[in-house]
């Protein structure tokens, strides 16, 4: 028995990119593995910086060792302060470890780190990286079960083109002004009834601009959530065009695993490092600008989990 352990922060992103990576791995070996998830729960201590943390837990771990003691042979974590508890395990269990995004200390200390192009720049020591356009996509979610997606059917017509937009949101790395949505509101709404026009919103989209969008678009397009109802992977499967804000990119990331088309929504005020991201997807021809036409092109599907998943498992399998 090959076991895992995963251990993530309380976001919801940092669950999916680890069980992304978990599932590719149990794809690609014989091995029978038995996978252990253990969330950090938010406490006054994950406010300080890494180095605190670990020093804080090392201590720790020198009066409680025993509790320390994991059956572990590979420890995957996911998120800022995850990392701290990631080495702190590995120091005492002496196995493998990984980490997904920037672990913002002691980089060396890890067998591997797996973090996005843009934001490679921000560590200087290079040799235990492994590189990914944008974020780890948990291709099982694409799979629709039955029961749900005869729930979907009843708000969706699948046998319509499926436009969906997907709207990110404001907070510290962007802000959507409501304007920047002008033109595309206004062309969907030109469309005819061919089409099912789908909008989806984020936990990140602010009222102001969902009101502003229900305000303008065209009356029997659709707002999701509706009623608990989130069609999002459904919408993610099923659709025949997407746009996406460019804030947000996870949506991005879970689109081009597709090998859909989809047109990204320029937003004027974004970090420098998701700008990166974006013009990065439309150099390689991934992404597009939309310019009052719809259109399909081909590209390869951007399926980064399966890809890393290869490259652990001669890692740490072989």
């Amino acid at each position: 028995m090959y076991n895992i352990l995963v251990i993530t922060d309380d976001k919801l992103s940092s669950l999916n990119q680890s069980q992304a990576l978990v599932n590719e791995l149990t794809k690609l070996t014989d091995k029978k593995i038995s996978v252990t998830y253990k969330k950090i729960k938010r406490n006054f201590l994950n406010f300080f910086p890494n180095f605190f943390i670990y020093f804080c837990l090392l201590i720790k771990s020198f009066i409680y060792k025993k509790k320390y003691i994991e059956n572990v042979d590979l420890i995957i974590s996911c998120g800022r302060v995850s990392a701290p508890h990631n080495l702190i395990l590995k120091k005492i269990n002496h196995c493998l470890n990984c980490h997904i995004l920037n672990p913002y200390f002691l980089n060396k200390k890890f067998d591997k780190i797996v973090i996005p192009a843009h934001d490679e720049q921000r560590i200087n020591f290079k040799e235990n990286l492994i590189v990914t356009t944008g974020t780890l996509v948990n291709l099982n979610k694409i799979s629709i079960k039955k029961k749900d997606l005869e729930i979907f059917t009843r708000f969706i017509d699948k046998k319509k083109n499926i436009i969906s937009v997907l709207i990110g949101g404001s907070g510290k790395s962007s802000y959507i002004n409501e304007n920047e949505l002008d033109n595309i509101i206004t062309n969907l709404n030109k469309l005819n009834y061919k089409y099912e026009v789908i909008y989806c919103f984020s936990r990140r989209t602010p009222i102001s601009l969902k009101n502003y969008i229900v305000s303008h678009k065209k009356r029997f397009h659709k707002i999701f959530p509706k009623n608990k109802i989130n069609p999002y992977w459904f919408l993610i499967k099923y659709s025949d065009f997407f746009f996406v804000t460019e804030d947000s990119v996870s949506m991005t990331s879970d689109i081009i695993a597709t090998g859909k088309p989809v047109f990204a929504i320029p937003i004027k005020k974004i970090k420098k490092k998701i700008r990166f991201f974006q013009n990065d997807l439309r150099d390689r021809g991934i992404t597009k600008t939309f310019k009052g036409k719809f259109f399909k092109w081909n590209y390869r599907p951007v399926q980064e989990s399966m890809r890393i998943g290869i490259i652990l498992k001669k890692s740490f399998f072989n």
